[in-house]
């Protein structure tokens, strides 16, 4: 199984961007589950304060038609989008939503972390979701069940 890791970039330091998804990759990848970070290969962000669409500014994956491709070729080649919208703060992210789109078409299971009351909360937001969920480690445990992971506390409490 492949997990393709949505949520906002534009906007974020690189660690802000980054700090989640690494945490997430570690979690899933325990699990053997493959994970496609649109953050891989972008260490040249890291010395920005945040990060802004600047076509003009830094390494080529960096520039409009890389991260346009890459991370539409990656949202077709998972099987997974866990979109997590948990930490948006008060900035649409035009990505994550053309992402969302991108998994719909696709008919990919889209696992969509989306407190209430946020930036985010609109219908093409919250309609496209197969699962949706507050906090990342919910939306982390999501994964594994549709995956069909089991858990040693699942087989406890089944007996």
């Amino acid at each position: 199984m492949k997990v393709y890791l949505s949520g906002p970039i534009s906007g974020k330091t690189y660690e802000g961007a980054t700090s989640w998804r690494d945490d997430a990759r570690r979690f899933l990848e325990g699990y053997g589950i493959e994970v496609l970070d649109p953050m891989r290969g972008k260490a040249s962000l890291q010395g920005q304060s945040k990060i802004e669409d600047r076509p003009d500014v830094g390494d080529v994956l960096v520039q409009d038609a890389a991260i346009f491709h890459r991370d539409h070729w990656d949202v077709q080649r998972a099987d997974i989008i866990l979109v997590n919208l948990s930490e948006a703060g008060k900035r649409v992210s035009i990505g994550t939503v053309m992402e969302i789109a991108f998994a719909w078409v696709y008919r990919k299971i889209i696992i969509l972390i989306l407190p209430p009351g946020t930036v985010h909360e609109h219908a093409f937001v919250r309609y496209p979701a197969s699962m949706r969920t507050e906090v990342l480690d919910d939306g982390l445990q999501l994964v594994l069940r549709t995956c069909g992971v089991v858990h040693m506390s699942d087989l406890s409490s089944s007996q």
